[in-house]
């Protein structure tokens, strides 16, 4: 279960890239959108077999207790049409714990989101990196917030 411990509420739409991945319209994980119509997820949220036609993301969402039509301009849920899992993902010890989410169509507000960019090498070794998420609070909790959070990790 994802944690962010230390963290607190965010911004409204401070991370406009932070995905819910939904089952059947509840919250289960979170994602983040890399391209306007792909996202990047754990393999751990999803079940052995898990069918795609079941899952879809929710796009510019905060607050999960709102409805996404009644949160901004942008808010929108989208299906996902093929899940990708790393081929050596192991349950046991979590390596290789990612999946690739291709969305049945592009996020119309993709190019106000600011898609992370990638450079050569290793750009996060030894800095101060942001997490986000809707993930518990602190290590004694197991219910997660309905808005988003974020933490600063070394």
């Amino acid at each position: 279960m994802l944690r962010i411990v230390g963290g607190a509420e965010s911004l409204p739409y401070d991370f406009p890239w932070a995905l819910s991945l939904q089952r059947g319209g509840s919250h289960r994980c979170g994602a983040t959108l890399v391209t306007a119509d792909h996202a990047l997820t754990a393999a751990h949220c999803f079940e052995a077999g898990a069918s795609s036609s079941e899952h879809s993301v929710s796009v510019y969402r905060h607050d999960l207790s709102q409805a996404d039509h009644q949160e901004h301009a942008c808010s929108q849920t989208i299906s996902v049409s093929e899940i990708k899992c790393h081929p050596d993902w192991n349950e046991v010890t979590f390596n290789n714990d990612i999946c690739v989410l291709k969305l049945q169509r592009a996020a119309t507000c993709a190019g106000s989101i600011g898609l992370p960019e990638l450079s050569g090498g290793d750009p996060f070794v030894g800095e101060e990196v942001t997490v986000a998420g809707w993930g518990v609070l602190n290590e004694e909790h197991t219910v997660t917030p309905d808005k988003l959070h974020f933490v600063e990790i070394p």
